[in-house]
């Protein structure tokens, strides 16, 4: 037979702990099985409608929008998600990309770190990474413009 979940009113089946899937997640998220989250404050008309405007007319990403309105990036993200993308991605500066291979390049052994805080990085970790990104953009750029 198969077995029910033990939180009264709840005929799920049984998951783990005794209680269905429903409940045992609420447990495993809030420490409390029978916790309901709180449902969020509606926005208003007029409030939704600048977020709208900003998304479609400007052009802004969430944060921006989330800027200016003073409501939450979550919040913009559920009302005009679909309008907007999450993050606005700048145009990369390919010559500084191209002045860091450089760099890089001419550069002897141990002097990552140095040219790293040259270009506004934190560490020579943090350079590699930008080094991979470089060398792509860089190559992406050349062949684009043959």
């Amino acid at each position: 037979m198969t077995r029910i979940c033990t939180i009264p009113g709840c005929q799920s089946p049984h998951l783990a702990r005794g209680w269905c899937n429903r409940h045992y997640r609420r447990w495993w998220r809030y420490a409390a099985p029978t916790v309901v989250r709180k449902p969020l404050a509606p926005v208003k008309d007029h409030h939704l409608a600048q977020m709208t405007a900003l998304a479609s007319e400007q052009g802004l990403c969430r944060s921006d929008i989330a800027a200016i309105t003073g409501w939450s990036v979550q919040t913009v993200g559920r009302h005009v998600g679909h309008l907007v993308p999450a993050k606005a991605h700048p145009k990369p500066d390919y010559d500084r990309y191209r002045r860091m291979l450089s760099a890089v390049k001419a550069a002897s052994y141990g002097e990552m770190d140095g040219i790293a805080k040259r270009f506004g990085l934190k560490s020579a970790k943090v350079l590699n990474v930008t080094l991979v990104t470089a060398r792509r953009r860089v190559a992406e750029a050349e062949g684009a413009s043959k």
